[in-house]
């Protein structure tokens, strides 16, 4: 997962606005991924696979995508 972008850089007065713009649109694009990504992820996927979950596997399935959409925000 990559971080947010470094304050030495985006609120540096030596790094040029083109390089800070660069930095931040990196990031931006990098968190688009990740979200598409995790929201390409359906909780059909398991049976899809011939798998046979249980009501809690979509409980889990939930959890988990509640908590990489959170750590993607933070």
């Amino acid at each position: 997962m990559l971080p947010v972008p470094p304050s030495d850089v985006t609120g540096s007065t030596t790094v040029s606005s083109k390089d800070k713009a660069h930095t931040l649109e990196t990031a931006v694009l990098h968190w688009t991924k990740q979200i598409k990504h995790e929201l390409k992820k359906e909780p059909e996927n398991a049976l899809k696979n011939n798998e046979h979950p249980d009501p809690m596997a979509e409980v889990k399935f939930w959890e988990n995508r509640s908590e990489n959409l959170n750590h993607v925000c933070e």
